[in-house]
């Protein structure tokens, strides 16, 4: 059942996602999926998803706006280490978030020779946010979305708690389009946003075998090598916020209705990063989940344009 009355029944909207504008290239060993579109010349913009290794999203979350992007400006995504078509790290000992940096900065390297706009959703909003802190001459602009990594921690609302509900409410059994639809569809305001073709995307890529060993590896690495590494850059990047901010503009976007990342986050990210940052703004989009840009892809891509066009 929809959790709102008023949504449309699921897949009443089109969801093409532009194949001609997928590609490939290795990084560090690594093979990575890219979308790269819009006009050569034009300011960059790059998408960063959410999810953890071994998961089912991808670049694909962003089929929506990637197109209205790419009418005015250069957009580049890629599948994350270890996430969608990209490959694993070699070893477990690269189930670490200096690991993940190390990839995304070498994907930046050679498809982004010039500053660019950040977007960061989620997970990776905390990514973007960490090329802000560590390489900031390559950022123009940071625009973090929905991202519960980067916020400081709230007691009433742990970190993960909404994921562990969620994954005892998985049907068993290898993936399959009930299993796939379960995340975006409790994320989601409004379900006509989980379309036919975005869960078709989805199965196709957890029924990869790269990330089912993914998810295997990361069930081994998670508590002794992902999570501490993550949890030491978190800490370090709070201290980051309060001691001298970012050096970079700054939008804090986040939806009033996300069930995994509550907007009272969001709230305490801009309070945390703006003191001691100079230009920090927050944007909040009303009837809008977890996936702002697949539940209000018109009114996120103007959010993001009229804030990136100040930096220029």
């Amino acid at each position: 059942m929809a959790r709102y009355a008023w949504v449309k029944p699921l897949n009443s909207r089109p969801d093409p996602l532009d194949e001609s504008k997928l590609g490939e290239v290795v990084v560090n060993g690594i093979r990575t999926r890219t979308y790269v579109a819009g006009p050569a010349g034009a300011p960059t913009i790059v998408l960063l998803h959410g999810g953890d290794f071994g998961h089912d999203t991808a670049l694909d979350c962003f089929s929506f706006v990637l197109p209205l992007f790419a009418t005015r400006y250069r957009v580049v995504a890629f599948d994350r280490l270890g996430q969608g078509y990209t490959d694993n790290p070699p070893d477990d000992t690269g189930f670490t978030i200096d690991a993940l940096m190390a990839h995304t900065h070498a994907v930046l390297d050679l498809l982004c020779p010039e500053p660019v706009h950040l977007v960061g959703h989620s997970r990776g909003g905390f990514v973007a946010t960490r090329v802000a802190i560590e390489r900031p001459a390559r950022v123009r602009s940071l625009t973090i979305v929905d991202s519960n990594t980067t916020a400081p921690e709230d007691p009433s609302f742990p970190s993960g708690r909404f994921y562990r509900e969620l994954e005892a409410r998985m049907p068993p059994g290898p993936p399959s389009l009930a299993s796939v639809r379960v995340e975006p569809e409790a994320q989601a305001y409004d379900q006509t946003s989980v379309t036919a073709e975005f869960l078709s995307r989805m199965l196709a890529i957890a029924q990869l075998p790269i990330r089912e060993e993914g998810a295997r590896r990361l069930a081994t690495a998670d508590g002794e090598i992902w999570r501490p590494s993550l949890n030491v850059r978190r800490e370090e990047t709070l201290h980051i916020f309060d001691e001298r901010g970012l050096d970079v503009p700054t939008l804090i976007l986040w939806s009033r209705d996300d069930p995994s990342a509550p907007l009272r986050l969001g709230y305490a990210l801009y309070e945390r990063i703006a003191p001691k940052t100079a230009d920090a703004r927050l944007h909040v989009l009303n009837r809008s989940g977890h996936y702002p840009f697949r539940d209000r892809p018109t009114e996120f891509v103007a959010a993001v344009e009229s804030f990136i066009e100040t930096c220029t």
